[in-house]
């Protein structure tokens, strides 16, 4: 670790008030505990968002292992478990959307980038707009990087994110299908291309162990037994894009006609030059 990246995850003297150490300690704690110590701080948001902006410089320090080892399960578990998501905490979770994208690829490579999707996902869900903006955004970036190689380790990423469209287009709550309506393309594009390959064919039912992307799949509620044939996903992506573009929530209308062209160019086998 250079000494650069040690005073960059530094917190300012101001932030190091409300963290619970002294001065002298900070500079020999490494940055994971410092980020740990500063976004756990309840007692200063400005110490926690601080904190946030630093976290692609705590990333980098900590090194691609230690990251999906350590700092992205801390993420999941500290700021979105049930009961975390105050109104003062758009800010952060925005942050964490945004950081989570720049870590793909350079620090992340992409076959190795699964386990952020689940944190995007609960991101792509929330009240505040620009939270979800940025979620879809960061998980439009991520989703094509993501292994594509046929088989079983290329069909177990499609079956993941078919999984996560399905749980996004039919939530309860109109925030979530709003999200939908803009990953959906993305999503379409690499089922299509992943399950049409050698070993996850149309005429073929995917199946993938779990263990792919550091045990993600579990996580996401993907038990790697069985899935269905590619024409079976593609057809499920296409009926849930038409229930977003009849949904009775005009949010969720509106979101899937602003979409609608990089869906359309996704079944049409069209790369998309962007997803706005």
């Amino acid at each position: 670790m250079s000494a650069g990246s040690v005073a960059a995850s530094t917190p300012s003297l101001s932030m190091a008030r409300a963290i619970p150490h002294s001065p002298e300690s900070l500079s020999s704690m490494s940055p994971m505990d410092l980020f740990v110590s500063q976004i756990s701080c309840e007692t200063s948001l400005e110490a926690r968002v601080d904190a946030m902006h630093r976290l692609k410089i705590v990333a980098d320090a900590m090194g691609t292992d230690a990251v999906l080892s350590t700092l992205i399960p801390f993420l999941s578990s500290h700021l979105l478990n049930e009961g975390r998501e105050r109104d003062e905490e758009d800010e952060i979770l925005l942050l964490l959307g945004e950081k989570l994208g720049q870590m793909v690829p350079d620090l992340i490579p992409g076959p190795r980038a699964l386990p952020l999707l689940p944190i995007l996902e609960k991101l792509a869900g929330v009240e505040e707009t620009v939270v979800r903006d940025k979620a879809v955004e960061s998980m439009n970036k991520i989703v094509p990087l993501l292994p594509n190689a046929g088989g079983k380790a290329g069909a177990a990423p499609a079956m993941l994110l078919l999984q996560m469209g399905k749980r996004l287009a039919s939530a309860d709550w109109f925030t979530a299908k709003v999200s939908a309506a803009g990953v959906l393309p993305t999503i379409y594009e690499f089922v299509d291309e992943a399950l049409s390959l050698e070993g996850g064919g149309d005429g073929e039912t995917v199946a993938a162990a779990d263990g792919v992307g550091c045990g993600v799949g579990a996580a996401a509620g993907y038990d790697g037994v069985g899935g269905p044939t590619g024409e079976e996903a593609r057809r499920e992506l296409r009926a849930l894009y038409k229930d977003l573009s009849e949904d009775d929530t005009p949010m969720v209308r509106r979101s899937a006609a602003k979409h609608l062209g990089s869906f359309v160019e996704a079944v049409a086998g069209v790369k998309a030059v962007g997803h706005g």
